[in-house]
């Protein structure tokens, strides 16, 4: 009895396997369907750089349209010569070939000098500006010598905001060049740019002074304590 159920299971799940490859279309002249995997994305062939240069702006936009570029068009402006005024001047990146149809393009086009001879003044000015020097840099006391011929002065001065007072009365301006020296040791003198502050606190320079009619000229030489 055991023998014959187990021949009926056998015979049932044959059955079964029979009726699913029918179904499925398995044998002579079924179709087996293939997945093509995705599409690749269209392209179009951009205008070379030497077909673009030169040309005006509508027309190289053109030119990137009839190629079937559908890409965003960027414009943006250089400085050139007169002559290229609104002429593309290069394109960005270079051309490559064959591209995706969405590839963005940047044209540069010239744009011209302005009559006052400043090349491109609607575009920021890169040019270098030396560093302002903060004037405090010199403050400080100071002790040196001024020494007109036969003679030494010794000196005490003080410096503040570029303001100089005690042995020496005057002003230091831009570059640590003193503007005016009215007096040393209370000599009153006619020096303007006769001395230099250095920001390391060193001090170098000739003064010229008058006494009682007598005119004493000297170098002085004093550093920061």
């Amino acid at each position: 009895m055991a023998g014959r159920r187990n021949v009926l299971r056998i015979l049932t799940v044959a059955s079964m396997i029979a009726a699913l490859s029918l179904g499925a279309g398995v044998g002579a002249g079924a179709v087996v369907s293939v997945d093509p995997g995705p599409e690749r994305a269209p392209t179009c062939t951009v205008p070379s750089a030497n077909d673009l240069r030169g040309k005006k702006l509508h027309v190289a936009k053109k030119m990137i349209r009839d190629a079937g570029c559908r890409g965003i068009i960027i414009v943006r402006n250089k400085c050139e010569a007169v002559e290229l005024f609104g002429l593309v001047v290069k394109p960005s990146p270079k051309p490559r070939g064959t591209v995706s149809v969405n590839q963005r393009i940047t044209l540069w086009r010239g744009i011209r000098q302005t009559e006052d001879g400043m090349i491109c003044g609607e575009l920021p000015d890169n040019t270098p500006v030396e560093p302002v020097v903060d004037i405090s840099v010199y403050d400080g006391v100071y002790n040196g010598w001024w020494k007109p011929p036969n003679r030494e002065y010794p000196l005490l001065f003080v410096v503040s905001d570029g303001m100089i007072s005690r042995d020496i009365q005057g002003m230091i301006g831009d570059g640590g060049v003193t503007t005016s020296v009215t007096s040393v040791k209370t000599i009153p003198c006619t020096s303007a740019a006769g001395l230099t502050f250095t920001e390391s606190g060193h001090v170098t320079g000739d003064v010229v002074c008058s006494l009682g009619g007598t005119t004493m000229a000297g170098p002085i030489v004093a550093d920061r304590n």
